[in-house]
């Protein structure tokens, strides 16, 4: 039974992780463009994140994922620890537990992060002016 839930992909590397949220804090790339690294999120959402970390200060955000293994709560999922690190000292260094969701070929933070992240992080953003 145990094999059962192995899922049918390899664990993603700590790589492809952090690519999926860099892409998320790019002040560059629209919220349109986001959406595919975000389960669950509108571009108004992914706009307003992104604006509200650079108008902070907090931008450029970046990130240092540790450990992919396996989520316990969502089979297939990948759980892993995000530290996030910012320019901003008010900010300074996190670690953040983060999960991940299997798109295509891909990943994509799963939503229950994504929820989380986009309401602390504009949250935080909002208490700095």
């Amino acid at each position: 039974a145990a094999a059962a839930a192995v899922p049918n992909h390899p664990l993603p590397d700590p790589a492809v992780l952090t690519d999926v949220l860099n892409r998320l804090a790019d002040p560059n790339l629209p919220g349109a463009e986001k959406i595919t690294a975000v389960q669950g999120a509108t571009p108004e959402q992914l706009d307003k994140f992104t604006k509200a970390i650079g108008d902070a200060g907090f931008s450029p955000l970046s990130f240092t994922v540790k450990d992919p293994k396996w989520s316990t709560e969502t089979q297939g999922d990948v759980e892993a620890v995000v530290t996030i690190n910012s320019p901003s000292p008010k900010m300074g260094g996190f670690a953040v537990p983060m999960s991940f969701s299997p798109e295509g070929e891909g990943w994509k933070l799963s939503k229950r992060t994504s929820d989380l992240l986009l309401k602390t992080g504009t949250s935080l953003a909002g208490t700095a002016t």
